[in-house]
């Protein structure tokens, strides 16, 4: 009898069909585990793809228990039927960025054992002053969608993190509300809302922080 992988079962379970489903339904929520490995930091660009976009439904462990002999065209495959099949938000350039990653971090380079996730021992954000804006900034809707955040918020409700209009109230009366949320969207983390971790948006430029920042302040 072949024997399937925690990832292979995920997958057919989800293939079940609900029977008896009707939309009527009431939604129910779920709270996530703590996750309890993190994802091997990496100077490779692909590293902050993953936390960006892989991270909104994976954990790091199906990564780690790969074989190092895992080849690239396996990894290859497996991003893009995240992307065909599961609409994940990669972008066709990040493929072959997110499977650079993926081999040379979990294939090749890995020797170590992996680096445990603790929201105790992640860096708090520092506040910082607002820099001016430039005014060379996408479209706050662009770049909601650029960077999958409404995959994990939602403006009056929680999803995966919380609901934007929370973000707001919480910082209603902080005249450093501004830099704060820059600080939070910048370094990610977890703790300060849940234990499910927000990847780090580092690669965005401070106008783009600002812009996202201002965005959800303004959602009280």
């Amino acid at each position: 009898m072949k024997k399937l992988s925690v990832f292979s079962l995920s997958l057919l379970v989800l293939s079940i069909p609900v029977i008896g489903f009707s939309a009527s339904a009431s939604a129910k929520e779920i709270t996530l585990p703590p996750e309890t490995i993190a994802w091997r930091e990496s100077p490779l660009p692909g590293y902050q793809k993953v936390l960006q976009a892989c991270m909104i439904c994976h954990s790091a462990h199906y990564a780690e228990y790969q074989p190092t002999s895992t080849p690239r065209s396996y990894w290859e495959t497996q991003v893009k039927r995240m992307k065909m099949v599961f609409n994940a938000p990669v972008a066709d350039a990040d493929v072959a960025l997110i499977t650079d990653y993926l081999v040379n971090t979990y294939s090749v380079a890995r020797t170590s054992p992996p680096p445990t996730q603790s929201a105790a021992a992640l860096p708090v954000a520092a506040v910082t002053p607002v820099p001016p804006a430039s005014g060379k900034v996408q479209d706050v809707n662009v770049l909601l969608q650029n960077n999958a955040c409404l995959s994990c918020h939602a403006i009056e409700k929680k999803v995966v993190g919380p609901a934007y209009r929370d973000v707001a109230l919480k910082y209603a009366s902080d005249k450093d509300a501004v830099s704060k949320v820059m600080a939070n969207i910048r370094s990610g983390g977890s703790g300060r809302w849940g234990a499910v971790p927000m990847p780090s948006y580092a690669a965005l430029s401070p106008d783009e922080l600002r812009s996202l920042a201002d965005f959800v302040l303004k959602q009280k």
